[in-house]
């Protein structure tokens, strides 16, 4: 590396570092970082994308799909609900898979619900641990575990601020001990004063 900048001038120089500034900034915009955690009930790493880059939703082919319109029968709508075919159930062919979906009482909604609910089945199916929804449930998890220790950090520090102003505001041990000594005289000679 050094001497790639052996006997150049400053712009050449200058120029040199520019664009190896730029072919970094491009690989770190190429490959993607990932925090590691560590999961204890595996005793294995897992990789977790960053909160701004997580992977797109899995899709499904269409010509692996298998739909079937179906009435309701009960649910929120009323009469509608009974008369119309809003309920989609969908089959994944190659999985044999099987979603109803009757979220709402439109049919093109309940389709899409269902394609969504269907394609997070068979991504946790296929790829497991990495998953969408798996590696949505560790984000999650992470974000959890941060809230929890900055809330641990917080009352930690009010607890030793509130414990530092009460040894401030508590007399020494000293001066304590004798003004019970005083008080135990004066109790003495009140006493004495009676009889």
């Amino acid at each position: 590396m050094l001497s790639l900048f052996k006997s150049t001038s400053g712009y050449e120089m200058l120029s040199k570092l520019s664009s190896i500034y730029g072919l970094v900034s491009h690989l770190k915009r190429t490959f993607s970082v990932t925090s590691c955690t560590y999961n204890e009930t595996k005793h294995s790493k897992t990789k977790v994308p960053k909160l701004t880059k997580m992977p797109p939703r899995p899709k499904l082919p269409e010509n692996e799909l298998k739909e079937k319109f179906i009435k309701g029968g009960s649910g929120h709508g009323g009469q509608k609900i009974n008369k119309t075919n809003s309920k989609v159930q969908l089959t994944h062919v190659p999985t044999g898979i099987v979603i109803s979906c009757q979220a709402t009482r439109s049919r093109d909604q309940n389709r899409k619900i269902a394609r969504q609910i269907l394609a997070l089945k068979v991504d946790q199916l296929k790829n497991g641990d990495k998953s969408w929804k798996a590696l949505k449930g560790a984000r999650e998890k992470i974000r959890k575990q941060r809230a929890k220790r900055k809330s641990k950090a917080k009352y930690r520090k009010l607890r030793e601020e509130k414990e530092a102003e009460m040894v401030k505001q508590k007399p020494d041990s000293s001066t304590a001990s004798q003004a019970d000594k005083s008080m135990k005289l004066l109790k003495m000679i009140v006493l004495y004063c009676r009889q």
